[in-house]
């Protein structure tokens, strides 16, 4: 620049801006700083300076500058807008915002001015003041695509959704091929439950540009609303492939897999996840859950322990550590954690259940704390019901032909209880009897649909909200609705609440009180519940004459077989789940084998998959002086005939206590193997007693736990089962009352019968 002392200010300022206009940005900062070197405070030097140091990326420099240019032209607009730009650049937002501000002030039709200000204000996550930029922005200039979409936005954050969907509508009149514009427009309705308008959207997408992840991520998640899993997880792949590390795709794959009940696939997902996104705790939550259903019980402790650890009111996560520690054979540190969810979610009917269906398993001395917690549900949950009562008039029904039963659960699937229930519902006389059952199954199985065919009406129970429920029974005219699942997990109790049918009974599903003012009955037998009994119940106690269950045994089951070991020894067993298995009946156990020499125990559950548990077991019994080689543990096999065969290799079998067996006892005599049990004072611990009785081997069963471990060596004394004894077992049973399902459904409908003749008496006088 030989020539600049031959240039006037103004020439040397256009030459300096003719370079920074032509990108030859060295040159003209030499021009500006040689005039700002003669004349420091000249504006136009320092504001051009300013803009060409925000260029270079120097933006604290270029606050400096343009703040001098400021104090020499303070009402200039310009200069407060690229001022607004320099401290946005610094991340002083809050600062330009009052820059913009002033520029607009200056020039109230400044269009870019009120742009950056909705901008900025979008930046501070304070989308009211936005909308109200990006608007009058839209009022100078209404044609410009990007308005709309930014309004768009701010008006999605703050959830007027119908709003943003017009401005992502308007913004694609405007560009219909505006990538973004159609993601988030597709979002909005995705939020909005118009998954086909979403999926269109995304899907449109795709076909402008395939290699954008979030719209193969958002479609992914409306397939999974939609229960597509294989076109979900295709997405998410894709997604995935595209942006490797996402953690909301990793995580939402691995929860497509958990409800695909793939858990094994979901594990490394989640895993992934939390190593792009450490410490949140709903991915730990869907982790524990996989490693819970995979087996690995003490990992799945640690993650849901983690999860509480940063979140104390994830009641999720403190569920499942219940759950989890239920299975890992400790019953008191679990009833703690659902004791917890129920105080942080009072009114919440699910969590309550989980702690009243856990105190069955724990020793309880005093019978009242069973009824009070149980009444306590009913007068939380039961009083909106209670106020909108169904009333029913049965004048002149006495002689009714036909009785409307109706039976709920969310357990007709592949379940405990399908089995007990399903020859009942195939040998109702139907000249007596139209049966009804509403069914709380969200997903179907093959013992579903065979149940579905032993009724007469079948409904879905899925969605309905309690009163919908329990207005449903209502106009179906059930006479007596029996509930099949007590405080068991997925019932509908709180639709018995509103009496929705003139008799409401529990039966078979659970193994307590419920607790319901609005409950008539509680369906028993007298081995359960003795007439000399005290009734610690809220229900009236109907006793059937017969094993208040029937079982039918599965069809090609092996036969009863002994065991090809030739030491004579003799092996007990246990095959109930890890979570009965409490301190007190290793104790006992311990005894047992200590006692009869040569003895060994033979323990199975799929809770041993876990190898942490296995070892914990054999360190237990060691403790108690018994070697580890006496014991042996089994997890899962591949088949239920496999698991079943099993029982050739035990001689004797061990019951747990408090909480007795019931399927477990079932098929352990049917395999031809004898049960020692012992009966306390409640359902729960009484009902292999009911079992064995009907079967005609009540004296299997011991009065208190010197006597069980008694009898227990008493029955070893005989030596092993030979197979002429199990078969003999086998066939006892085929023809006790147990598995007589005639018998069974007569004196059910004897039942009911009477129930409604006492009803209608009444209401007769």
């Amino acid at each position: 620049m030989s020539d600049q002392n031959t240039l006037t200010l103004p020439e040397a300022i256009n030459l300096a801006l003719g370079h920074q206009k032509s990108g030859r940005l060295q040159q003209a900062e030499t021009i500006y700083r040689q005039i700002l070197q003669a004349s420091p405070n000249h504006p136009d030097a320092n504001h051009l300076l300013g803009i060409l140091s925000q260029q270079t990326g120097h933006h604290e420099m270029a606050v400096s500058l343009i703040s001098k240019a400021i104090q020499v032209r303070p009402n200039v607009p310009n200069l407060h807008l690229n001022l607004g730009n320099a401290l946005v650049s610094t991340g002083k937002l809050e600062q330009a915002v009052n820059s913009f501000e002033q520029a607009i002030f200056l020039k109230p039709d400044y269009l870019e001015a009120h742009v950056n200000l909705g901008s900025t204000w979008q930046q501070l996550n304070k989308h009211p003041q936005a909308i109200e930029s990006l608007q009058n922005a839209l009022h100078l200039h209404p044609d410009l695509p990007e308005l709309h979409l930014a309004l768009g936005r701010s008006l999605q954050e703050t959830g007027q959704l119908e709003e943003a969907t017009a401005c992502f509508n308007r913004s694609l009149a405007l560009n219909p091929k505006d990538i973004k514009a159609l993601l988030h427009l597709g979002m909005v309705l995705a939020k909005n439950a118009k998954n086909q308008e979403a999926k269109t959207c995304f899907q449109q997408i795709l076909t402008l540009e395939p290699n954008i992840p979030q719209a193969h991520f958002n479609l992914g998640n409306i397939f999974q609303k939609e229960g597509d899993h294989t076109q979900a997880a295709d997405c998410f792949q894709s997604a995935l492939a595209l942006r490797p590390n996402h953690a909301e795709t990793h995580y939402n794959l691995g929860k497509l897999f958990l409800l695909q009940n793939n858990y094994k696939k979901a594990i490394p997902c989640f895993r992934k996840a939390l190593t792009l996104k450490p410490g949140i705790p709903d991915i730990l939550n869907n982790l524990g859950i996989a490693l819970w259903e995979t087996g690995m019980l003490s990992d799945s402790v640690t993650h849901f322990k983690h999860a509480l650890s940063l979140d104390p009111d994830h009641t999720q996560a403190l569920h499942n550590l219940g759950r989890a520690l239920a299975s890992c054979g400790q019953p008191e540190q679990a009833i703690i954690c659902y004791q917890k969810g129920h105080e942080r979610q009072p009114n919440s009917a699910k969590h309550h259940n989980y702690y009243l269906f856990m105190l069955n398993y724990l020793h309880i001395d005093n019978p009242t704390k069973i009824i009070d917690s149980h009444t306590k549900w009913d007068r939380i949950h039961g009083k909106v019901g209670r106020e909108k009562i169904f009333s029913h008039d049965l004048a002149g029904r006495e002689t009714k032909n036909r009785l409307r039963i109706g039976y709920v659960s969310p357990d007709f699937r592949t379940h405990a209880v399908s089995y007990f229930i399903e020859p009942i519902l195939q040998n109702h006389d139907r000249n007596r009897f139209e049966i009804f059952a509403y069914a709380e199954v969200p997903k179907p199985d093959a013992t579903t649909y065979k149940l579905q065919s032993r009724v007469d009406t079948w409904r879905s129970t899925v969605g309905l909200s309690n009163e919908q429920l329990a207005r449903t029974i209502y106009e179906d005219q059930i006479d007596i609705l029996v509930d099949l699942a007590g405080h068991s997990a997925d019932n509908r109790l709180v639709a018995f609440t509103y009496k929705p049918a003139p008799i409401q009974a529990t039966y078979l599903g659970y193994f307590a009180t419920t607790g319901l003012k609005n409950m008539d009955y509680w369906i028993t037998d007298t081995a359960i519940h003795p007439h000399d009994d005290m009734q610690w119940a809220s229900e009236t106690l109907h006793r059937l004459p017969r094993c208040y269950m029937c079982y039918q045994p599965r069809a090609g089951l092996p036969k009863p077989v002994q065991s090809p070991r030739k030491d004579g020894n003799v092996v007990f067993g246990s095959f109930n789940n890890m979570s009965k298995i409490t301190p007190k009946i290793l104790d006992a156990w311990s005894q047992i084998l200590l006692r009869v020499n040569g003895s060994r125990l033979l323990m199975k559950s799929n809770d041993f998959s876990d190898p942490h548990l296995t070892k914990k077991m054999l360190e237990n019994f060691t403790r108690h002086g018994v070697k580890p080689e006496r014991i042996r543990i089994v997890a899962k096999v591949p088949t239920y005939n496999d698991h079943m065969g099993m029982y050739s290799e035990i001689d004797i079998a061990l019951d747990t206590f408090p909480y007795t067996g019931a399927t477990t006892t079932a098929d352990t005599l049917w395999m031809g193997v004898p049960v020692v049990t012992l009966a306390g004072n409640h359902f729960v611990e009484r009902m292999s007693l009911s079992l064995l009785s009907a079967v005609g081997h009540p004296e299997w069963c011991a009065e208190n736990l010197e006597a069980y471990m008694a009898l227990a060596v008493e029955m070893a004394a005989q030596g092993p089962r030979s197979s002429e004894e199990r078969q003999t077992l086998r066939q006892q049973m085929a023809a006790s009352p147990l598995c007589d399902p005639q018998d069974m459904t007569r004196s059910l409908e004897e039942a009911y019968e009477e129930m409604w003749r006492i009803k209608t008496a009444k209401q007769g006088k």
